[in-house]
């Protein structure tokens, strides 16, 4: 199968190589020659296109950002780009110019995602009543010192570049392959998707399975959640998505319920396997009556369409004995277990 060339690895950033630009807009390519004539910069057009040789990746950048500069807003919108080895062997995709300027100018970020630079971390989640390990959520990191980032900018720095489907798959396939040589089958296994980064769930979800299947994980022990940061704007879609994970015969997750994104009507409409409470729900919940009641009602709403409750974020004792006593199925948070690159010793918590 041919993979799609948004969750495709793209060439490195070569000291050497070819920029690639490109309209559609006959005034803006004109526009574009002008600048690079100004700045001394030979290059080769050959109409709607033209190609500057760089000598090296600071080279590139530079010339970018004097583009950036020197071109208006309008025209910057019009204009495509990308790059290529001195060979010419392979032109990726265009993408649009402030995409193609965030990607040169930040390497580092573009390196890590473009070569999967990056490890899983697994957060236990336990089952409330007997505080037995019941599967673990799997967490993005930095591979070694070389490659370190925040992951909060990480994947905000993909959807700037238009990285977020690259990353997004990568970490998923990531995911499986550390769990499946990590984990005893059973133990389920939490990964996070942005629904966004799907554009087509038959296809897109395609080197997912294949993962499934070549590290020989049992689609049972999978649980695909929506992660925290995607909003829930296109409920079909997303509905879609979980019918194909369900075809596969892997669970589903809806995170962050009770957030302004995540609502009992949206679990209504979507029939998600499990649901994880917002986090602001559980900090000191046992202090709050309001609090406690809404989590009582999520669990209500959720058991009655056999949807099962998690409640994340949990730090302290208390915490966990009012969510249990509300009636949550799971629980995870730093008082259960921080994330770590190994599993834990037991399959019961000592709490």
């Amino acid at each position: 199968m041919k993979s799609c060339s948004a969750c495709s690895q793209m060439p490195h950033l070569f000291e050497e190589g070819y920029l690639l630009l490109q309209s559609a807009e006959v005034s803006t390519m004109t526009k574009v020659q002008k600048v690079l004539k100004d700045a001394g910069r030979s290059f080769q057009y050959y109409e709607p296109s033209l190609e500057v040789h760089f000598q090296s990746k600071d080279e590139m950048r530079e010339t970018l950002k004097h583009m950036d500069t020197s071109l208006s807003k309008e025209d910057k919108s019009k204009l495509n780009g990308t790059w290529s080895s001195k060979q010419k062997e392979r032109f990726p995709n265009m993408a649009p110019f402030d995409q193609l300027l965030l990607r040169v100018d930040n390497p580092h970020y573009f390196q890590i995602i473009n070569d999967a630079k990056f490890i899983h971390h697994m957060q236990p989640i336990i089952e409330v009543d007997e505080y037995e390990v019941f599967g673990y959520e799997f967490l993005v990191r930095p591979l070694d010192d070389a490659h370190k980032f925040h992951p909060g900018e990480l994947f905000s720095y993909s959807s700037e570049a238009g990285l977020q489907t690259l990353l997004d798959s990568r970490a998923r396939v990531s995911s499986i392959s550390t769990g499946a040589a990590a984990l005893p089958s059973g133990t389920k296994m939490f990964i996070n998707f942005l629904p966004s980064s799907i554009y087509d769930p038959s296809h897109c979800l395609r080197t997912t399975f294949q993962a499934v299947t070549r590290y020989g994980v049992h689609p049972e022990d999978l649980i695909f959640e929506v992660v925290e940061t995607e909003k829930i704007d296109d409920i079909e879609h997303l509905q879609k998505v979980f019918n194909v994970y369900k075809q596969y015969g892997v669970k589903v997750a809806l995170d962050d319920l009770g957030s302004g994104y995540a609502s009992e009507e949206v679990m209504q409409q979507l029939q998600p396997d499990y649901v994880k409470v917002d986090r602001d729900l559980v900090r000191d919940c046992d202090t709050d009556e309001v609090k406690q009641k809404r989590i009582e009602s999520i669990v209500a709403t959720a058991h009655q369409q056999g949807t099962k409750v998690l409640v994340e974020g949990i730090e302290t004792h208390a915490e966990l004995d009012t969510t249990k006593n509300a009636g949550v199925d799971y629980a995870q948070g730093f008082y259960i277990g921080r994330p770590a690159a190994e599993p834990l010793n037991n399959n019961k918590v000592a709490l």
